[in-house]
């Protein structure tokens, strides 16, 4: 899972119990560098960083007083200078098309 710096990218973490189906859940959220944060919704913002940058995102959720974790890898992918973002495209300014 890639997120560009200065981007965003929606978490949602999903349960699966033993006796029914899975369901989402909300988790306590956490990031392993301050380079991320997240919302307690999930929501994932990434700031500058100098060069690609993997971070560690964590979910945290308890039920009938056990608890579970998981974690996710996320790369902040460094943007060249002069690098204009648009939805979910990346155009380059000054390059031949």
């Amino acid at each position: 899972m890639t997120v560009n710096e200065g981007g965003s990218a929606q978490y949602v973490a999903t349960a699966t119990f033993s006796d029914g189906p899975a369901q989402t859940v909300t988790p306590v959220w956490s990031e392993s560098l301050p380079v991320t944060s997240i919302s307690a919704s999930g929501l994932l913002s990434a700031g500058s960083v100098s060069s690609d940058t993997q971070v560690t995102i964590t979910a945290r959720y308890t039920a009938g007083g056990v608890s579970r974790t998981a974690t996710k890898s996320v790369t902040v992918l460094n943007l060249p200078s002069g690098t204009v973002q648009f939805s979910s495209s990346t155009y380059t300014v000054g390059e031949a098309t």
